[in-house]
């Protein structure tokens, strides 16, 4: 189910990407959205051990599109996408909703690539 898929993130833009996740057919868990949840975070490195750079779950609107269908948009404002202040490595990561955690899946992984742009926010003197 996992699929490597880089992020370019530039600090002060809006950034924003969308998954589309195929749930296995005829399942009888994860019938309804109730029953699981969408995990992500940006770490420094490529190991769970890792200094946490930023949790993006809270960027992420979950629809269960129909009975096999789930969209995952990822969406930050310029605001948030200042939040992250260097490149690391993300996941992200569909469960059951305890923690349990009896089903669990990478659904993407990858880098992130950061950038920052030269002009911030800063009071205009006219």
């Amino acid at each position: 189910m996992s699929q490597h898929y880089p992020l370019s993130i530039t600090s002060g833009l809006p950034f924003g990407r969308t998954f589309v996740v195929t749930l296995p057919n005829g399942r009888a868990w994860w019938t309804s959205q109730a029953e699981f949840e969408v995990l992500s975070q940006i770490r420094k490195a490529d190991e769970p051990t890792s200094d946490l750079l930023l949790d993006i779950t809270q960027f992420l609107t979950v629809t269960f599109d129909d009975v096999d269908t789930v969209t995952i948009s990822l969406d930050m404002t310029g605001a948030d996408t200042r939040l992250l202040t260097m490149p690391g490595f993300y996941d992200m990561v569909i469960s059951d909703v305890f923690t349990n955690d009896d089903k669990a899946f990478i659904i993407t992984e990858g880098p992130v690539y950061w950038d920052s742009t030269v002009t911030g926010d800063s009071e205009i003197l006219v």
